[in-house]
């Protein structure tokens, strides 16, 4: 109780900050927390598995536009990750995405009742070889590797060293019964690790390209093989094409030195 006393009072003295020098009205806030604690439920303490006890957080948002007015005060039940919180602060302050980096989805469209999250799953990972469940046991650290898919009735908890975990969360909310052995739940069980697999295969991995680089190298790739088709080498036409290209370029590092 102590301890939500004084989280109250320090985002007390945010919000008089923002009055008190203008900022309030043009300023998103968002209260949330990195995890949640057992505190006895499941006979455990601590954050280290995928209960909701401890995956599922607070997420706050005090969105001071008009276009947030028909959401306000309202509770949504939409599927969403604390990675969605960077992509939307973004769009709220109208900077350039970064899609090549960030695996987020903008919350602007759910706030603004215009939309959903995007999302029919969420994820969670953990890395459990500094515990005791890594040490205790002795697995390889690179692969003590535990994680989680859920949609809004279904949970996998997938380990690599262990028997996988299945929650009907709707027949089962407190996630007791396991089902991850039940011959019937086998098509939910190969559905969920299938969409966990997909997720683990796809990560944000061109960290250095902006995906409209991509994109226009793309295009002048397929530019190209329509050349070579023709018989011609691949490479600039003529220097007015060498010179096109230079421009576009230059154009491109000046708006993205701009936006950064």
């Amino acid at each position: 109780m102590g301890l939500i006393a004084e989280v109250d009072d320090q985002i007390g003295r945010i919000v008089r900050y923002l009055k008190d020098s203008g900022r309030y009205q043009t300023t998103m806030i968002v209260f949330t927390s990195d995890h949640g604690d057992y505190l006895g439920d499941h006979w455990m303490g601590e954050k280290q598995l995928f209960h909701d006890p401890s995956v599922r957080v607070p997420l706050i948002v005090r969105d001071p536009r008009s276009a947030a007015d028909g959401t306000r005060g309202k509770v949504s039940h939409a599927l969403v990750e604390m990675i969605d919180i960077a992509p939307t602060l973004l769009d709220f302050y109208g900077a350039a995405p970064r899609e090549h980096v960030l695996e987020g989805c903008s919350l602007l469209p759910l706030i603004e009742g215009r939309g959903g999250s995007g999302r029919n799953h969420v994820f969670s990972e953990y890395h459990y070889a500094e515990d005791r469940a890594g040490w205790g046991l002795g697995h390889p650290i690179a692969t003590s590797m535990a994680r989680m898919v859920a949609d809004r009735r279904w949970k996998l908890m997938q380990f690599e060293h262990a028997p996988p975990l299945l929650f009907d969360r709707e027949a089962d909310p407190d996630e007791v019964h396991d089902l991850a052995t039940s011959p019937e739940h086998r098509g939910v069980l190969e559905q969920l690790h299938e969409c966990l697999f997909r997720w683990a295969r796809n990560p944000r991995s061109n960290i250095c390209t902006p995906l409209d680089v991509l994109e226009d190298y793309g295009d002048r790739m397929r530019h190209y093989d329509e050349c070579a088709m023709q018989g011609f080498v691949i490479g600039y036409w003529d220097e007015a094409e060498l010179d096109h290209e230079k421009r576009k370029r230059t154009a491109y590092e000046a708006a993205r030195n701009s936006r950064d």
